[in-house]
């Protein structure tokens, strides 16, 4: 994960948009990113508009493991994680797609997740908004395809 200029990240994805503006591309696989002493492996599955995602997060000696569920239908999505109640919108713009999350009044999140042209890396630019302090994060993940 790395900060970075949003305009850039933003760019870089939509020079992508026009490979799969047709119809969208299927992000399933199993996805490891890696940075400093964490590991995030996320293993997606979708299946037309279904699309599932189990995040592994590996830092230290700790495991933590989160489970998604969502449809791709730009409606309101819905999945608690802790003591928090996460409400998500997916849709494709051409061939990123798009999930713009809010959990409760604490903040919201975006993220364009794009695949590389030969399939094998996955780029997932987000954007949050603490709503309480109204700080911005830029966060770029660049994820390996695991065969």
């Amino acid at each position: 994960m790395s900060r970075a200029k949003p305009l850039a990240l933003l760019s870089a994805l939509a020079l992508t948009a026009p490979l799969a503006a047709q119809s969208p591309v299927d992000l399933s696989g199993t996805w490891v990113a890696r940075w400093g002493n964490q590991q995030r492996i996320d293993v997606i599955t979708q299946q037309g508009s279904s699309l599932g995602i189990r995040r592994t997060i590996i830092q230290g000696g700790d495991t933590t493991v989160y489970h998604y569920r969502y449809a791709i239908d730009g409606k309101p999505h819905v999945n608690h994680i802790n003591d928090l109640e996460y409400s998500t919108v997916l849709h494709w713009e051409a061939a990123s797609l798009v999930l713009f999350t809010r959990a409760e009044d604490y903040f919201t999140q975006s993220d364009w997740m794009a695949l590389s042209p030969d399939g094998s890396k996955l780029t997932v630019v987000r954007v949050t908004h603490d709503l309480e302090s109204h700080d911005l994060g830029f966060f770029q993940f660049d994820y390996v395809r695991q065969h």
